[in-house]
């Protein structure tokens, strides 16, 4: 199959009590962000969540508020992993085996939810249709004030990725076609959504903003040959097939044209 995607095992969920949506917070030396960005998940209309902040062992005092916000909310789940890790996708895929939800977000520590209805307005789509795999929203870029990108499909993803600060993932989903391959170290979103969209996973779209997303980071100044490679088989695997696909258009084009003119020809000659 072009661009194999799928070379790691699936991720062994611990099995504790469910909680609807589990939002991993990846960081390291995030104590500019990190307050925005988690009050901006306690701040939601929903509480039904758990947060998961897997830290990669920060020097500067990340960690220090982090546990200021556990004793200022008691009540609201909030975990803190301190560990080393190999990456910011080998971070995600430690918090991910320790999730309690049934739905996934991946948060940037730069990043923020829009508004204090997103969770609230995602689990209300969640629940109205059912089997999802997959639930994605824009965001909008900090810095250009731009929204990105609006609704997908396989032509599109193959050109542009959906930002991960805009996709909520079903945990059986993830299990199916995850974990993050950690040797895309600036992709792996990307290549877990193709391999979704490839597996016809049942995906929704909803026409809002999920959340304000930095566009500076890393993944946007790291060139990932590994991942691009792979990117390019399945470009061409796709693309291969467009000359009969234009071919086949054309003459329906024409076969149209040569209808509509036949037709208005009749018409004059029985006037």
């Amino acid at each position: 199959m072009p661009g194999n995607f799928c070379k790691q095992p699936g991720l062994q969920f611990k099995k504790v009590n469910v909680v609807f949506f589990t939002i991993i917070v990846p960081t390291f030396n995030s104590e500019k962000d990190i307050r925005t960005c988690l009050m901006s998940i306690l701040h939601q209309k929903h509480p039904h969540c758990e947060i998961i902040v897997q830290d990669g062992g920060s020097t500067d005092r990340t960690g220090e508020i982090v546990e200021e916000i556990k004793q200022l909310y008691p009540s609201r789940s909030i975990i803190l992993n301190r560990e080393k890790d190999t990456g910011i996708y080998n971070a995600m895929n430690r918090a991910a085996e320790k999730a309690a939800g049934e739905w996934l977000y991946f948060l940037g520590s730069d990043d923020s939810l829009y508004n204090d209805e997103v969770l609230s307005t995602i689990a209300g789509i969640i629940r109205k249709h059912k089997g999802l795999d997959m639930v994605y929203g824009n965001v909008l870029r900090i810095h250009s004030k731009e929204v990105h990108m609006g609704k997908f499909n396989f032509e599109k993803l193959l050109a542009n990725n959906i930002c991960h600060q805009s996709i909520f993932v079903s945990k059986r989903a993830f299990l199916q076609c995850g974990p993050y391959n950690e040797a895309f170290l600036a992709c792996a979103d990307w290549s877990f959504n193709i391999k979704l969209f490839k597996n016809k996973a049942k995906v929704k779209y909803v026409d809002m903003i999920v959340a304000n997303y930095n566009e500076e980071g890393f993944s946007n100044s790291y060139w990932d040959t590994p991942f691009f490679n792979l990117l390019d088989e399945e470009r061409k695997a796709y693309y291969k097939k467009w000359p009969n696909y234009l071919l086949s258009l054309g003459r329906r084009a024409i076969n149209k044209a040569g209808r509509v003119a036949a037709s208005a020809l009749m018409k004059k000659k029985t006037a």
